[in-house]
């Protein structure tokens, strides 16, 4: 026989905000507010966010990529666009 799995969807539900087994537990045992999967994500979104910017700050100020072209000879056509300039 399949064990039965429940799960727990909340008034006004957008996609993400979904309950953990580990939430309802937690709950239960806390009596503390249910947090979804949007919610604990958020500070490891933020802290990855930060690192990408830290790697395009460094990439930036320090002329990584221009110096890359020049140690390799190589220059960018005269009618260059970024893609969200073309």
């Amino acid at each position: 026989s399949m064990k039965s799995r429940n799960l727990y969807i909340q008034h006004n539900f957008r996609i993400g905000d979904f309950l953990t087994k580990y939430d309802i537990v937690s709950y239960m045992l806390n009596g503390g507010k249910i947090e979804t999967l949007m919610d604990v994500s958020k500070p490891r979104v933020t802290r990855l966010c930060s690192g990408v910017n830290e790697i395009y700050r460094y990439v930036y100020f320090k002329d990584v990529f221009e110096g890359y072209m020049k140690d390799r000879g190589l220059k960018l056509k005269h009618g260059y666009k970024p893609y969200w300039e073309s």
